[in-house]
Formats: C-alpha cells, structure tokens, sequence
C-alpha cells in the first residue's frame, strides 16, 4: 500500500475521475493556489518543493477561511466530477490507504477516517490538507511516482453508520446456540439502564442518523448528495417512511425492522441489498434482504431473509415472527426475481449491479460459487424482573433475566424451525428486552418522526 502522500491522493482520485484525469493534479493545485499562496510552476517542482510548500500551508491551514475555501472547491468542482455512483468504493479505498501508512499516527487516522457520511466535501479536503502538509510524506515528484493500483473490483460494504452501536445495544455473553447444522447464533442484547429503567435516550439519535440508509438505496443516498441534498437526508427519510406507513400500529412494527437493518449490518457484517420498506410490491411477504460472505474467496454466500417483531410477551413475538416466515418461505422464489428484474437494476451502479447478479442469480453464478438460504430475526419483548434491589445488583439480575429468557425459549424456537422445515438453514436470532415493549416502541417511533 501506497504512502498517503500528495501523489498517491491524487492518483486514487484520477481512477474516480469523469473527465480528463491528467490535468487533476494541476487543476487541484490551480484552484487553491490564491487561497494557500503557494507558488506558481508545474505540479512536479510544487511538490519537490516540500519545505516551502508545506511551510506555507502549515501556516495558513489552521485558517478557518482557508478551510473553508478547500471544502467548497472539493465541493463545488472536485465532487460534481466524480464517478459519484462509486463514492463508497472511493471512501473505502482511501480510508484503506489511510489505515495501511505506518507514518501517520493512530489520532490522526481516527480524526481523517471518522467523518460525517453527509460531508464528503470536508472529507476529501482533510485528507487533502494532511497529505500536502505534511513534511515527510511528500518524498518524491509526481512524474516520478510509481502507479498506484486502483482496485477494479467494486466493494459491497455496510450503509448503516457503526459509531456507537457497540454502546447503544450492549451485548450480554453466554454460549448458547441453536444447534443446528449450519451457522446459526442466538445473542441478547439491552439498552442502557438507568433507574431500574432501560434508557432510549443514545437510541433515538442513532435512529435519525441511520433512517436515511435504512429508507434509500446506496443510489438514492448518492443522488441526495451530489445534488447538495446530504444535509437533509435523514428529514427526508421520515418524511417518506410516513408516507409509506398507513397506520401508527404499522409505524410501531417498524422499530423492529430497523433493528433487525442494523444488528444485520453490525454483528452478521451483511450489508443490505434492501430493507422491509423498500419492498414495495405487494405481491411479496414484506422481508428485508442481506447478503453474507462466508469466506474470503467470495465463492460462499448467504442471502439472510430478514424478520422481526416487538410486544409484550416473548412467545408472541416468536409466533408473529414465523407466522412471517412461513409466508417468507412461500414468496422466496418472488424475492430472488424482485432482486434480478428490479433492486440489482435501480439501486446499484453497474459495476456493483453486475457482480451482485452474478453472485445472487443462479443463471448467471459462477460454477464455483455457492449461495444459501439463511435468516435473521429481532425479537422484543417486555422484560419481568424485581426491582426491589439495589442498583448493582439490579443491573446483574436484568443479565441473568435475560440469559435465562434465552435459554428458555431456544427449544421453542427450534420446534418452529422444524414445523418449517428450515433445520437445514442458517438462523442468526436476536433478543432485546424493553421496559415495555408495546409502549416503548410506540415512544420512540414517535420520537423518531416527530409524533
């Protein structure tokens, strides 16, 4: 991996480039050169030109004007030139590139890494800034740098944003499985307490922060930036989920949906190729879907068919659950069609569209390719438990609750897995208890959408 020097930036932008790569790195420099007062002259004796360059830049870069200045040019004419249907391969390239140069110490990776996924300007200009800035990264003229390899492949990553959820939903250890053939996990989970009560307060703005990538597609989400629109992504999102929910009990169900998006994204690492509310025909049982590599060969797959449900009782919810899944397992074949003649098409540039299709439809997968079936289930429910302890031991006793409600309804579960005669399929099942859950659910939907 190249170093994270000036050069090296600019060749991983030129592989993004719509219009003449050649002239980015003159036209970068260009565009700034009033702003930053460098001198004028070709890109190659700029960069040679390290100490002076990086003197002047070091001097001006803290200047909020400045800052400014960079953003708006990345902005304004960097970004509207960009293959912006590969923005995430871009980011996840350079945030590659970033992790993989030894020179820059492990802040500083943290602060050019973790950015607001709205402000792609702000983004590529602090990368920008620390790249040309730097006095020991800018070694050696750009003719003379070596061709940085742009990878071909387009990468299928996560969309949901996973700062904080290892703190939002808190996993309690225990070692209990399904004990089915294939991969499976059964994990709890619970919100933060305080008072003897589980808190929603860190939920409600992890829900607005993720409500934009849960209702778009990774295009739409796209089309909403490059059109200036990323600020009010996630206002538009809840305007459309009320649009798309025809009633307040229907709206509560989604709170599940939501969840199952994230625990998917974060704990499976399946990226979504749809959510529940994004499965607009009606001929389909409402499901959202992910896809899972198992291996690093990319030649194993699971598309994890997704349910979900949150009341009171825990067996209530299992039951609406594989009520879900015994129409899920009737519509499947629907799904596989619904990915092929419409998700793969409209919510994927065409490189990401293609591989997927050559992954996930079994006419066009490659003999050494294998795809599964699997599933992922969110159940909430209200927990029961005395109160009348202490804090600490409380909290302790909220873990061993929840540990045995676990234990208790695994052989349930695995009864409703053989009725569907689903044994043979990957179950990755997650519990979460509320205060209660009927009208906790009700509360923070209502939170979420202004209600």
């Amino acid at each position: 991996m190249s170093k994270l020097c000036f050069g090296s930036f600019a060749k991983v932008l030129k592989g993004y480039y719509n219009s003449n790569g050649e002239t980015l790195v003159s036209d970068l420099l260009r565009g700034i050169k009033e702003d930053i007062s460098v001198e004028k002259g070709n890109a190659s004796r700029l960069i040679n030109s390290k100490a002076q360059v990086s003197r002047k830049l070091i001097d001006m870069s803290q200047t909020p004007k400045v800052i400014n200045s960079i953003e708006e040019y990345f902005s304004s004419y960097i970004i509207p030139n960009l293959k912006i249907k590969m923005k995430n391969h871009l980011i996840e390239y350079l945030q590659r590139l970033i992790l993989g140069d030894n020179n820059i110490p492990s802040k500083t990776k943290e602060s050019l890494i973790c950015f607001d996924n709205e402000d792609f300007s702000k983004f590529l200009s602090q990368i920008f800034l620390y790249a040309i800035i730097q006095n020991n990264v800018v070694e050696k003229p750009l003719e003379n740098l070596g061709e940085l390899e742009i990878p071909k492949d387009p990468q299928f990553t996560q969309t949901s944003i996973p700062d904080d959820f290892n703190n939002i939903f808190i996993e309690v250890e225990q070692n209990n499985t399904l004990g089915l053939l294939n991969n499976n996990h059964i994990k709890t989970f619970h919100f933060n307490i305080e008072n003897y009560e589980f808190t929603f307060k860190a939920l409600d703005d992890y829900l607005l922060d993720n409500i934009g990538s849960y209702i778009y597609s990774r295009m739409q989400v796209d089309e909403l930036i490059t059109n200036k629109s990323g600020r009010s992504i996630s206002l538009r999102a809840i305007r459309a989920l009320k649009q798309k929910i025809d009633s307040n009990e229907n709206l509560d169900n989604e709170l599940g949906n939501i969840g199952i998006y994230l625990f998917l994204e974060n704990i499976l690492k399946a990226p979504k190729l749809y959510t529940s509310i994004e499965c607009f025909d009606s001929a389909l049982e409402k499901a959202g879907v992910h896809l899972l590599q198992l291996n690093n060969e990319n030649i194993s797959f699971q598309m994890v068919f997704s349910k979900s449900h949150i009341t009171n009782r825990l067996k209530d919810s299992i039951d609406k659950v594989f009520d879900g899944l015994l129409k899920l397992k009737e519509s499947r074949d629907k799904h596989y069609k619904f990915l092929e003649m419409s998700i793969l098409n409209q919510n994927f540039d065409d490189a990401t569209s293609k591989k997927l299709k050559n992954i996930i439809i079994p006419q066009k997968r490659g003999a050494d390719i294998s795809v599964n079936n699997a599933y992922g289930i969110l159940l909430g429910y209200t927990l029961d438990i005395n109160k009348k302890v202490g804090n600490e031991e409380y909290i302790q006793n909220v873990k061993l609750q929840m540990i045995q409600d676990l234990q208790a309804n695994i052989p349930y579960i695995v009864s409703k897995i053989n009725q569907l005669g689903l044994q043979n399929s990957s179950f990755y099942i997650y519990l979460i208890p509320f205060n209660d859950a009927d009208n906790d659910k009700t509360i923070i939907m209502n939170n979420l959408v202004g209600g």
